[in-house]
């Protein structure tokens, strides 16, 4: 009797469950359930919570990819740009692949045009507000930020090299190849290591694009988006790093030790 009344309640809370997950994907996508729909034991506060866990993860894989190829220009920068790395024929290598990952970093930024998307389909201003919001701007965030980092780990190495006069040239340079990256990710579908398995495919692509006004007029804005954007990113990056280096400096100097300077200190943001 026992076991028949525990397989019983075992299958009447499946079918509840089930009743109730249909609902609230139904409530996620369009903020709001008929009346005539019940949820079967659940309360409207329990709803709300059910409906945000079910809205949280959602694109969160192309995101995920997104922004874990946003990270790898960050990771080979802080390989690269160590001050005892030589320059063997494998960094000159890593160098290539940094240069042709690096539009992944900005290329964040036009996945904004999902976030419409989201805002449409889940309707609804709490779940918008406190979860699709926050969602797409610490992506964007953090996917702008390894852009930042990469080009501050490259100033820091130009800079130990005793090259601060390209420093600015080298940073113009990869805002427009990056422009460029951003337009063939975007518009053509081009990834980043089709350079290598289809590099005739990338030069008709460039071809085509640099002999079309609207593409070159998309590049253009693309490019002083990146130059602004990286400015902007750059002056609250170095300033936290100068506020973190000044705290450091005083706790050594009441525990009576002396501060090293910034730049010996951290020569790669990592």
């Amino acid at each position: 009797m026992l076991s028949e009344y525990a397989t019983c309640t075992i299958h009447s809370l499946n079918s509840e469950a089930e009743q109730n997950s249909h609902l609230v994907i139904k409530f996620a996508k369009t903020g709001s359930v008929d009346l005539s729909d019940k949820l079967i034991g659940v309360s409207s506060e329990s709803m709300m919570w059910m409906m945000i866990w079910c809205v949280l993860p959602f694109a969160y894989r192309w995101m995920a990819w997104n922004l874990f190829l946003a990270l790898i220009p960050w990771w080979l920068s802080v390989w690269l740009f160590q001050s005892a790395r030589n320059r063997s024929i494998f960094w000159w290598i890593g160098l290539v692949v940094f240069v042709a990952f690096l539009p992944n970093a900005p290329y964040i930024l036009t996945d904004l045009i999902h976030l419409v998307e989201e805002i449409q389909r889940t309707e609804s201003l709490l779940v918008n507000t406190l979860v699709i919001l926050p969602k797409f701007a610490l992506f964007v965030l953090l996917g702008f930020e390894a852009y930042v980092l990469s080009l501050v780990n490259l100033e820091h190495y130009l800079k130990r090299q005793g090259l601060n006069r390209f420093v600015l040239s080298a940073e113009l340079v990869l805002h427009g190849l990056s422009a460029i990256g951003v337009y063939l990710g975007r518009f053509e579908r081009f990834n980043s290591w089709d350079l290598a398995t289809h590099p005739t495919q990338i030069i008709w692509g460039l071809a085509k694009i640099l002999t079309d006004g609207r593409s070159l007029a998309i590049m253009a804005l693309s490019f002083g988006m990146i130059t602004v954007l990286y400015w902007l990113f750059k002056q609250i990056t170095v300033a936290l790093l100068l506020q973190q280096h000044y705290r450091h400096t005083l706790h050594l100097t009441a525990a009576g030790k002396k501060a090293q300077p910034l730049i010996s200190r951290m020569p790669e943001l990592e």
